[in-house]
């Protein structure tokens, strides 16, 4: 039985090639894979770090000393205070937990809703089509299951980490390096690719201090105002109105708007 005349020798070793490359490719993503998130991050730092980066180079001899220096500020800047804010919330997540629950299991709620007799059918409508005990419990134990999830993750948040800030130095001592060899990769004019990666830089900014920067701002906010008002976990439904506040529809008022209600049924107008 004779081959078929475009089943060649040479073709033959070309789809042999095509796939032996796609599996390598595959193989190489599943390593890559796992360190995205640590990847990612590192890049926008180094967009954001790279001002600072130029100031320090040009007054540093030593690039690694300069890219060094750049990281160690960004740690100081951001790590630390992210990892205070971490910790609190962690505590302070167990404490709105526990404060939740006796707020149920005591009625004060009912107490609350009873100095105000137009809100009796509420009241009543609640106690028949809602269990107010079941879904607190409900809310808390998925609020503790988180909690102890997120402490589970903290060794694997930590590695990312070192590996973000170790990308994060070699991205800015060798940024020349690294953006000449892309740029030999882009099928692109010089002046083109200039303005590709211009936009980038700008996009990256511009999400970063346009939306990450103004959330963090609403949670600082929502936190203060919160600690102002005597309310409990201040960093902790802080952290959550920043995390909020990236939602583009309710935002912050998810957490604000049912405390600000609570406030008004207890008469702290």
């Amino acid at each position: 039985m004779s081959q078929p005349p475009w089943m060649t020798r040479e073709r033959i070793l070309v789809l042999v090639l095509a796939a032996a490359t796609v599996l390598v490719a595959w193989l190489c993503w599943q390593l890559v894979k796992p360190f995205v998130p640590a990847i990612t991050w590192a890049l926008v730092l180094a967009v954001l770090a790279h001002p600072l980066h130029e100031r320090l180079a040009a007054r540093v001899r030593w690039p690694s000393l300069a890219a060094g220096l750049a990281v160690v500020v960004v740690v100081v800047a951001i790590a630390l205070p992210a990892t205070l804010v971490v910790r609190q919330v962690g505590v302070q997540s167990v404490a709105s937990v526990a404060a939740a629950r006796d707020l149920v299991s005591a009625d004060r709620w009912k107490l609350a809703i009873e100095r105000f007799p137009r809100l009796a059918p509420l009241r009543e409508w609640v106690e028949r089509e809602v269990d107010v005990d079941e879904k607190v419990q409900e809310a808390t134990g998925e609020v503790a299951k988180g909690v102890r999830g997120a402490l589970q993750r903290a060794v694997d948040v930590s590695v990312q980490a070192l590996i973000m800030l170790f990308l994060l130095f070699f991205y800015l001592r060798d940024k020349r390096r690294i953006l000449h060899s892309l740029e030999r990769l882009v099928p692109l004019a010089p002046g083109e690719t200039e303005q590709v990666r211009g936009q980038v830089h700008d996009t990256i900014s511009a999400v970063v201090f346009g939306t990450v920067a103004v959330a963090v701002v609403q949670g600082a906010l929502g936190g203060l105002m919160f600690w102002w008002i005597g309310l409990p976990g201040p960093v902790f439904w802080g952290a959550v109105m920043a995390v909020l506040a990236i939602l583009p529809l309710f935002g912050a008022a998810l957490v604000w708007v049912p405390a600000a209600m609570f406030l008004a049924i207890q008469g702290n107008w």
